[in-house]
């Protein structure tokens, strides 16, 4: 929930969904994950409802039913896909309309600005520093190998401490309900994009949760409610 009144001194982010629309580069290394393992290739709108907690759960969504439960084999996919995706990442992704304008934004009125992401941690640093080249994110932290993925917390307490700032001035934006749930076990108040990958359906049954519908909109009212920060102009 967001408190209106509130003055919120930092900006986390979720990556995939939110902040840029990767799903086009995805959906093409997946494919090519499938074809080299004679797999029936899946359309983009198969892809995007596969996106969310990692490459392991986006390739285990993937495969055939037959082998989801085994782990062994669908890490060993995942190799595949890290090593196919990595050349790939920014081929057709592109920063979702007005994503520019916000974090620019937030540099110019010194609001730090954290990205969190199930996307691995090198991938997640590439993407947004060859997307966004004039934007300064005091924190960006992608999964590392021994971590857990969202919706555990740690990935948003390490940002936290980087930021200089606590769970109680700080909104985490993202387009998922493990997105919600990562706010909630941080102890964030939470708002969330419907523009993103997850069902529609899904976010709108969560309840007190700030639903926007548009990435331009997701700018104009995140602007208007960081100007009530005493040091925003």
């Amino acid at each position: 929930m967001i408190q209106k009144n509130k003055e919120y001194r930092g900006l986390i982010f979720d990556l995939d969904g939110t902040l840029v629309d990767t799903v086009y580069d995805l959906s093409d290394s997946v494919n090519l994950v499938m074809k080299t393992n004679n797999f029936p290739e899946l359309s983009v709108e198969q892809t995007r409802k596969n996106i969310g907690n990692g490459m392991f759960k986006l390739i285990q969504r993937s495969v055939p039913d037959e082998f989801k439960n085994d782990s062994i084999f669908i890490n060993q996919l995942v190799e595949q896909l890290i090593e196919i995706y990595r050349p790939r990442v920014v081929n057709k992704s592109v920063p979702f309309k007005g994503i520019k304008d916000l974090l620019e934004y937030c540099n110019q009125n010194n609001i730090p600005i954290g990205v969190a992401s199930n996307k691995t941690d090198n991938e997640s640093k590439l993407i947004l520093k060859t997307l966004f080249p004039t934007v300064t994110f005091t924190s960006i932290l992608g999964h590392r190998e021994g971590n857990p993925h969202k919706p555990d917390p740690i990935v948003v307490n390490s940002i936290l401490k980087e930021m200089n700032c606590s769970a109680d001035e700080t909104l985490y934006i993202g387009d998922s309900y493990t997105d919600f749930q990562t706010a909630q076990n941080g102890g964030l108040d939470c708002l969330l994009v419907t523009y993103g990958y997850e069902e529609s359906e899904v976010l709108e049954s969560i309840p007190n949760t700030k639903l926007i519908e548009s990435s331009q909109d997701l700018r104009d009212y995140l602007i208007e409610l960081l100007k009530k920060n005493k040091k925003v102009t």
